[in-house]
């Protein structure tokens, strides 16, 4: 089966996009865990910290756009 996933990020906050993004490598790697698995990042943004509403508005409207 194939996740899709998604996050926002803080705009300053590059270290965690980069622990995210090793993450999803990472566990897509492990072949011999996953067998018939993957993590399919369908999209990353970024958001000013305190912009709490425009993290829920984007948040939304990417969950609308990939709805199933």
């Amino acid at each position: 089966w194939i996740s899709f996933l998604g996050a926002i990020f803080d705009t300053g906050d590059t270290l965690s996009r980069q622990a995210f993004e090793y993450a999803v490598a990472k566990i897509n790697s492990q072949s011999q865990l996953f067998t018939r698995s993957k993590i399919v990042v369908t999209h990353i943004d970024t958001v000013n910290a305190h912009d709490s509403f425009s993290a829920y508005k984007m948040g939304k409207s990417i969950s609308l756009k990939y709805k199933t």
